[in-house]
């Protein structure tokens, strides 16, 4: 899919007032949002250079980061010493 250079500005625009509304809590202070941001990226297909630009690299860096980790260890599935069915 085509995006334009002005919807990739937008896209960074939208990072941009993120990262200044989470002042010193960025990334982390607005994770949920650049995992939106990332979704929509990936759905309009941008490449992994342009991505980084939306994101930024700390922002990109932070996504990659917590995508790589498995659920079990952000507590998602929990965690049981005995099988739930016998």
């Amino acid at each position: 899919m085509l995006t334009s250079l002005d919807g990739v500005a937008a896209l960074r625009n939208i990072r941009v007032e993120l990262q200044q509304d989470a002042m010193g809590d960025y990334p982390h202070g607005v994770l949920w949002e650049l995992l939106v941001l990332y979704d929509v990226c990936c759905a309009l297909g941008l490449t992994r250079k342009l991505i980084r630009q939306v994101l930024g690299s700390n922002g990109a860096q932070y996504v990659h980061n917590y995508i790589k980790v498995p659920l079990d260890k952000l507590g998602a599935r929990p965690q049981h010493s005995q099988p739930l069915i016998n």
